[in-house]
Parts: C-alpha cells; sequence; structure tokens
C-alpha cells in the first residue's frame, strides 16, 4: 500500500470513531487494539499479522518482568515500542509516558509510542525527557490532513528511510549519531584502562600484567565486533540493553 492509499485508510479508520465516539469510549483495552490500532499499524505497512514476516510485529514481547504491547521491527531489528491503552484511558498521565519510555529505553529502541488511538504520542526515549516529540491528535477528523506527515513518521516506510531519526535530528532533538570508528577511538582507551584495572583487582594473583593486556585486548577485540554488526543493523543493539537491564555494571 502507497502513501496515499494509506491515507485513504486511516482516514476511513478515523472517521470510523469519529461516527460514534461515546460506543467507542466504553470498549476495552482488547478491543481499542483489535478494532483500531491493529488496522492502524497495518495500514502504515507493519505486517500485524505476520504473513509474510512472522517476527516483525512482536506482541506482548517481555522487557523486563513486563510486557510490551507491540515491538516493530525490521530485518529483526526493533525499531519502534508501542503500548496502548483503552480510547478511555488518560493519555496525559504521566505514568503511561514513563511506562512506554522505559520500554523501549531498555531494549535499547529509540522510539516510542503511546497510544489510545484517539491520540498518538511519539517519544524519543533517548531524551532525558517525557515531552513527546509528536503529540498527534487523531481525535479530531478536521485536524487529518494536517496531521498525516506526522501519523505517517510512524510506517514502516518511513522507518526503513531514517524519516523519523532526521526529522528529529533536524529539530535538535536527537544528537547526530557518532560514525562507530570514531565513538570506539573515543571509547577505547577508557574501556581497556577500566577493565584492565577491574582484572588486576579481582585476579592480579593468577595473572601477570602481559597476561592481563592480552585478556583485556581480546575482551575489546569482541565487543568492537558485537557493536560493528549492531552498527550496520545485523544485530540487536544487546550490548546496551544489558547495560541499561543490568543490575550491576563495573564498566560504565
Amino acid at each position: 500500500m502507497d502513501k496515499e492509499a494509506a491515507k485513504l485508510e486511516i482516514k476511513k479508520l478515523v472517521e470510523k470513531y469519529d461516527k460514534d465516539k461515546v460506543k467507542w469510549h466504553k470498549i476495552s483495552e482488547s478491543e481499542t487494539k483489535s478494532k483500531f490500532l491493529e488496522p492502524l499499524l497495518k495500514d502504515l505497512g507493519w505486517d500485524v499479522e505476520g504473513k509474510e514476516h512472522p517476527d516483525e510485529v512482536i506482541k506482548e514481547e517481555r522487557i523486563q518482568q513486563k510486557r510490551a504491547d507491540y515491538t516493530l521491527r525490521i530485518n529483526g531489528i526493533s525499531k519502534l515500542i508501542v503500548e496502548a491503552k483503552a480510547i478511555k484511558e488518560d493519555l496525559d498521565k504521566e505514568d503511561y509516558a514513563k511506562q512506554a519510555i522505559k520500554y523501549a529505553y531498555n531494549k535499547k529502541v529509540s522510539w516510542a509510542v503511546l497510544t489510545d488511538f484517539e491520540g498518538l504520542k511519539i517519544f524519543y526515549a533517548e531524551e532525558d525527557s517525557i515531552n513527546p516529540f509528536r503529540n498527534i491528535q487523531l481525535w479530531d477528523i478536521e485536524l487529518f490532513d494536517d496531521n498525516f506527515e506526522d501519523i505517517w513518521l510512524l510506517s514502516k516506510d518511513a522507518f526503513i528511510a531514517g524519516e523519523l531519526d532526521k526529522k528529529a535530528e533536524r529539530e535538535g532533538r536527537k544528537k547526530r549519531s557518532i560514525p562507530i570508528d570514531e565513538q570506539l577511538f573515543q571509547d577505547l582507551n577508557k574501556w581497556r584502562e577500566l577493565l584492565s584495572n577491574d582484572i588486576a583487582k579481582r585476579y592480579g594473583a593468577k595473572y601477570h600484567d602481559y597476561e592481563i593486556d592480552e585478556i583485556v585486548q581480546r575482551i575489546i577485540d569482541r565487543l568492537i565486533f558485537i557493536r560493528k554488526t549492531e552498527d550496520i543493523g545485523i544485530e540487536e543493539n544487546q550490548l546496551m540493553k544489558l547495560i541499561r537491564t543490568s543490575n550491576k555494571n563495573y564498566y560504565t
């Protein structure tokens, strides 16, 4: 489905809601998902039913003893966390925003959406703020045409093109990414010193200095390899996710 066709289908969903708001305010979260949110994601190009890409939309993924409603993935890499609420819920509750952001942050996913279909709040999870990057009001059909470009930022095509990241960078809400080689160069000496000191403290009686240096180099080589695969999108962002979800971390 191309962008214009998607716009027509999403507008039909909004019109469906607009015709009977009182009725829809009585439905549960589960019904909100099935009647509005999943059709919306489908219109935005996501394979909600898993017909062609079974792992593209993961429902109820466990993240730190809790479950995120939807994790949207491209080529096996998580791109967006969607936290759903019933239409009758108040999206302005601070706890709801914090919940959506925490899911994304702990998953090492940059973007989170909090939605009850009436509204779509887009959060940049790397930012120390619950101020949404976009706060889209779907409840007002009169605003639909003006809002559509922001809605489209959540489409699969837009994520493939990196449109949300680019817009956030242009607006100063997201720092431009540092190339992986430059970032590694900046961090390498710090890692080496921290690792050497920790290993010497724990196992100094067992290893000579030259052996500790060799151990540290092997660890760093493996970390570099993992980070490289993460940076080019071959693997999920595992290292930072482990750091963020670990109860105890020695190297940050």
